[in-house]
């Protein structure tokens, strides 16, 4: 399979397996993570996932080949293509790609699906869309458009212009720009935080974000936010971490 799910605690760390094709995500390739994903969804213990590719690419977009099926006669073979990053862009658990060189087209979809983008001077963000003489697809000009400015994003969609990793952290399309040693143990660092964190807090903390971008108001925030807030702190975990720290404070 051209994807490996390994679980390690909290953590789902799903791993592009294909290096020799520069992990492109083909029907099958797609197929594949949208199992993992929805494995990794299914684990109770997991509360979030760590997105990685073997070898110097980090996905290299669709098959050509299906490309040009799509051309020919079956347009709707994109759907399959859009299956894998989309499953990564829906999952209600925090995501972390470690983008360590390229990704292009539908790799950089599945990229930019993540939440957080840990990269490496290695790393090369390549719409390439309009250089190979079609649209883009899969939502690209949205998830572009949610991290870069508009100049930003017509210099990467229409001219091509190639996004660096340490340009993309610069930009805001990436959190920490490292080298290669050091991505899992950055990416570590991250997840570490989140051990013993109940899950359902998790995925409920990151809805809240998603629905805050949704031009709500501030004023509608505060009632979302009274609303999931007051359900946290009848938790088990609330009750004994409140505790904890209030007998640290009081020196007992």
């Amino acid at each position: 399979m051209p994807v490996e799910l390994d679980i390690v605690d909290h953590v789902a760390h799903i791993k592009l397996i294909n290096p020799e094709k520069r992990n492109v995500l083909d029907a099958t390739a797609s197929a594949a993570l949208t199992k993992a994903v929805a494995d990794a969804e299914a684990n109770a213990g997991v509360n979030c996932i760590v997105l990685s590719a073997t070898g110097k690419s980090f996905c290299a977009g669709g098959s050509l080949d299906e490309l040009m099926q799509a051309q020919s006669d079956d347009p709707l073979v994109l759907n399959d293509i859009y299956e894998g990053f989309l499953s990564v862009a829906n999952s209600p658990l925090p995501t972390i790609a470690l983008v360590q060189g390229a990704a292009v087209g539908a790799g950089m979809n599945l990229a930019l699906a993540c939440d957080i983008r840990l990269v490496t001077p290695f790393a090369k963000l390549d719409t390439r869309f309009t250089q190979l003489g079609i649209h883009c697809g899969g939502g690209h000009s949205w998830m572009l458009q949610k991290f870069l400015n508009w100049e930003q994003s017509v210099a990467a969609l229409v001219f091509g212009q190639i996004i660096s990793g340490e340009d993309a952290v610069a930009k805001g399309l990436a959190l920490d720009c490292v080298e290669p040693e050091a991505l899992m143990n950055r990416a570590e660092e991250l997840t570490a935080a989140l051990a013993g964190v109940p899950r359902d807090l998790v995925e409920k903390t990151k809805q809240s974000l998603g629905v805050a971008r949704s031009e709500k108001s501030h004023a509608e925030m505060v009632q979302h936010e009274y609303i999931a807030q007051a359900w946290s702190l009848q938790q088990d975990y609330a009750v004994n971490k409140l505790a904890h720290f209030k007998s640290l404070i009081s020196g007992k």
